[in-house]
């Protein structure tokens, strides 16, 4: 692999996490979701997704459902790269250290950008935010921010750490590097108008209900407190007693928060609770996610909390050509056109946090997000007569339900963001070209010195004048297939068979003549071979590994200590 080639690259990091069973997080849909889109719709560049060996197979698998242009790489390969690198780098999980260390490692100039989710992490300010602007960024890069309220918060976040970073030591740190908004994407080809009475049908629903949906996580704490719209929808029902009304509020839940049970339990008390319907989200119901909008007649999202930084239900709504009607609270108030495709409900909110911020150290993020989304009014009267409109003017919803579809296909397609990234990552990329100079180091505190950190740990170290021969063990596993242990190396990839194999050749070879090998001529017989590009580091660790698993032994061993 060339990283200076004939083609341009951007090359996409991603970070792949498996979320706790049954909890759906918005972060990892929309990443995985963007990759997805690139590799399938991007025209400008090659791709390339470096993941961590262990994830290499899954992840393949996973791209490999559709057409995809792109590769799937082990990480430890962009070890040996060398100047020239990529047209771009992007971090879609607001990663700000690693391709910033790999830029100043290769001494090369490419544009990095980097897309933020949700900005009310207090964690993000040290562990994100100090390391970016600690890498100095330079012009030719860019935070990529998904809505108009995003770009403010996030500008004002970053305005904040290095305000009181440089006020507490003296330093001038800045972010040179440029904002560019560009929103999340759905898939328009999924996600579109489809058979209602299907939909219905799939979901147990009435063919004449009015059905009201909800669709995100299930979760006071860091989504929306759904009980203000169980109370309208009660009014609602109490109002239209000739209407068949129904709420269907489906999502995942956090496993020590159930929330549906509360949504449930209130719905009751107010005496709606058979016309409430609480969808947990599973794969049943991600499966035919799209079936679960097409049931609906109108999408609701009331959210309150700053935990929500864009939004992905109301422009799947969108897509599938259900009218929404939201709160108008940051990236909804870009995506939804009020009295175009849906209406905006108006929120209040006021500066009543500054216990939450002083005290943060004290609290958990969650805590903070409950207190913060507590304090947000949600206009719920204007909310029920935006309803009451859509259920009495059907015309009405017929025209935001066209005007939706077509919005969605103009600005949320995936093929028109991925359109979107390549023309910034193009102009950054030629800007990067007309930089003078090398790129300057930065960062190099944060590359741990593991061997020098824990050298005391050990009774003693192997050094290259360390002579090794096989044990009885080792010759045994040099003699047939599968001799390795294997959980590990095959699960995690932190070792190269082949490599282990020619060291134990290299052994068994000098064994014969009645010789031993040192750990000095163990590396120079195995450095020159295709697989062990990795350096020495990497060679000593099989060496010891060997010695570890009884498969090869000092030939002067010291005594150990005896109980």
């Amino acid at each position: 692999m060339t990283h200076g080639g004939r083609r341009r690259r951007a090359a996409i990091g991603l970070f792949h996490e498996l979320e706790p069973p049954g909890v759906v997080v918005g972060r990892q849909v929309a990443v995985d979701a963007f990759v997805l889109a690139l590799l399938r719709h991007g025209r400008r560049f090659d791709y390339s997704l470096y993941v961590y060996p262990r994830q290499v197979p899954e992840i393949t698998k996973r791209l490999g459902r559709g057409p995809a242009r792109g590769h799937v790489r082990d990480r430890r390969e962009l070890g040996a790269l060398g100047q020239g690198g990529f047209a771009a780098w992007h971090e879609p999980q607001f990663d700000s250290y690693a391709s910033f260390a790999l830029r100043v490692r290769s001494r090369s100039h490419w544009p990095i950008t980097i897309l933020h989710h949700s900005l009310s992490y207090k964690e993000l300010l040290h562990a994100s935010v100090l390391p970016l602007l600690l890498a100095r960024p330079r012009r030719y890069d860019a935070l990529v921010t998904t809505s108009s309220s995003a770009e403010k918060a996030l500008r004002r976040i970053v305005e904040h750490v290095a305000g009181r970073f440089n006020e507490e030591h003296g330093t001038s740190l800045s972010y040179r590097g440029r904002f560019e908004r560009i929103p999340l994407g759905v898939d328009t080809d999924r996600f579109r108008p489809r058979n209602r009475a299907l939909g219905r049908s799939r979901f147990g629903l009435e063919r004449d209900a009015f059905v009201l949906l909800w669709v995100g996580r299930l979760s006071a704490i860091d989504k929306a407190d759904l009980l203000p719209l169980v109370r309208c929808f009660a009014e609602l029902k109490r109002g239209n007693p000739k209407r068949k009304l129904r709420l269907v509020c489906a999502g995942s839940e956090h496993p020590n928060d159930p929330f549906g049970e509360a949504i449930m339990g209130f719905a009751r008390r107010l005496g709606v609770g058979e016309a409430v319907t609480v969808l947990k989200r599973d794969e049943r119901v991600e499966e035919c996610k799209e079936l679960l909008y097409a049931a609906a007649d109108v999408f609701v999202s009331p959210v309150d909390n700053v935990q929500e930084s864009f939004g992905l239900a109301p422009i799947e709504a969108m897509a599938c050509g259900i009218p929404q009607i939201v709160a108008d609270w940051n990236g909804y108030r870009d995506s939804v056109r009020h009295g175009e495709t849906g209406f905006l409900v108006d929120t209040v909110w006021a500066d009543c946090q500054g216990d939450l911020g002083s005290d943060a150290f004290l609290s958990d993020t969650a805590c903070d997000h409950l207190a913060l989304s507590q304090s947000v009014a949600v206009d719920m009267g204007a909310l029920s007569l935006c309803i009451q409109r859509l259920m009495d003017e059907p015309a009405l919803r017929k025209a935001m339900a066209a005007q939706s579809r077509r919005r969605a296909l103009e600005k949320y397609a995936w093929p028109v963001v991925i359109h979107s990234y390549e023309a910034l990552w193009a102009e950054l990329s030629a800007e990067a070209k007309r930089a003078p100079g090398p790129v300057a180091g930065g960062g190099r505190y944060a590359m741990p010195d593991y061997g020098g950190f824990f050298r005391a740990y050990a009774s003693r170290e192997i050094g290259s004048q360390t002579a090794l021969r096989l044990t009885a063990q080792g010759r045994r596993a040099a003699g047939q297939r599968g001799g390795l242990p294997s959980h590990y190396i095959d699960r995690w990839r932190h070792l190269h068979r082949g490599i282990l194999e020619r060291i134990m050749g290299a052994l068994g070879r000098e064994e014969v003549k009645g010789m031993a090998l040192s750990v000095g001529q163990i590396l120079t017989q195995v450095r020159g071979t295709g697989e062990a590009a990795a350096g020495d580091s990497a060679l000593m660790r099989h060496v010891l590994f060997l010695v570890k698993y009884g498969l090869a032994e000092e030939t002067k061993k010291r005594p150990g200590r005896i109980a």
